[in-house]
């Protein structure tokens, strides 16, 4: 039951249905439930769709916010990189029978529009929590970032790796997993992500110009982290990444 699930709520659009499955089987035995049957190729905790843009916060190296030719070029020219990493790399998460008719990614057009200001409220306490996959998915909630969009206040949770034993090196980066309005319709219908550098004061800037889909997007070999619904936003994002075009 869990499998059919895990794989199928985004072709079936039944998204919401899936999710409580899921939820209610972590609740009952969130150590396993079972799930280590399940037979994946991965489970990627931030799916790191977007390893060429990851590492930029949209602006510590983007350009300055007033040059929108040069911006959206840096956009563009980031995709393409991407576009052949998913085409021709090995690690690619693009099926091998689909890659020959793989002509690139579907994006909305670079908008400036969408890099909107945001205010981090950090939780005084951070506390270790576990987002709904087949497994569940082990993050540090960090806090909440709060902003406009059109005018209409939001807010997503952000969240932070678990340090791992032995690793000496903290995870500087926030994941933000969401879903708004354009979820199921013209996006994925799971989530889409966006990974923010953590900076030294709680003012950010929020680009959802690089929101980039999970790898179970591309591949049923795939199971991703989904956000919870505190991340399920009331506007549509017509900014980043769009539906896989080869999806099925």
């Amino acid at each position: 039951m869990l499998e059919r699930a895990v794989k199928s709520f985004a072709k079936t659009g039944r998204f919401d249905e899936s999710l409580k499955l899921i939820e209610e089987m972590l609740e009952i035995a969130p150590d396993d439930a079972g799930l280590s049957k399940l037979k994946v190729k991965s489970t990627c905790t931030r799916c790191d769709a977007n390893r060429f843009i990851a590492d930029d916060d949209g602006r510590s190296s983007m350009s300055p916010e007033g040059s929108h030719d040069t911006y959206v070029k840096e956009i563009e020219a980031m995709r393409r990189e991407k576009d052949y990493f998913f085409k021709e790399d090995g690690e690619s998460p693009i099926p091998h029978r689909l890659r020959h008719d793989f002509n690139g990614l579907a994006y909305f057009p670079p908008d400036p529009a969408y890099r909107v200001r945001a205010k981090l409220i950090k939780d005084p306490n951070p506390q270790r929590v576990v987002l709904a996959t087949s497994k569940g998915v082990p993050l540090i909630r960090y806090g909440a970032l709060e902003f406009e969009v059109e005018g209409t206040k939001q807010r997503l949770a952000a969240f932070k790796s678990v340090p791992q034993p032995g690793h000496h090196h903290a995870d500087e980066s926030l994941f933000i997993p969401f879903r708004d309005a354009t979820s199921g319709k013209e996006t994925y219908g799971a989530c889409r992500y966006l990974d923010i550098e953590e900076q030294p004061t709680d003012d950010y800037l929020i680009d959802f110009n690089l929101a980039y889909n999970p790898y179970c997007a591309y591949s049923e070999d795939y199971v991703c982290p989904f956000p919870p619904r505190e991340n399920w936003l009331t506007v549509p994002i017509r900014a980043g990444e769009k539906n896989f075009p080869l999806a099925h």
